[in-house]
């Protein structure tokens, strides 16, 4: 199950039952700052997500991605400014 999208399940923002235009920028954005300014909940779980992603047997699958598009950006250069050397 997916953390960063609408429709599943988040740790900052609830379950949407439909995604907006509006509501996906407005999440976009708000993850983007939250990370920005290194909020310990967003950084713990970008990490968290990225490393879940690049350990995972078939990478290369988009279902073996827990990160949502719209905040993939994000996400990425918040695991990497934060993440351990592997």
């Amino acid at each position: 199950m997916n953390s960063w999208g609408g429709k599943r399940k988040h740790y900052i923002f609830p379950d949407f039952f439909v995604d907006f235009f509006q509501d996906v920028l407005l999440r976009s954005l708000t993850l983007g700052l939250l990370c920005g300014y290194d909020y310990p909940a967003c950084r713990d779980r970008a990490v968290e997500d990225f490393l879940t992603w690049r350990e995972s047997p078939f990478p290369d699958l988009p279902r073996a991605n827990p990160i949502d598009a719209e905040v993939k950006d994000s996400a990425y250069c918040t695991a990497i400014r934060n993440g351990d050397s592997v």
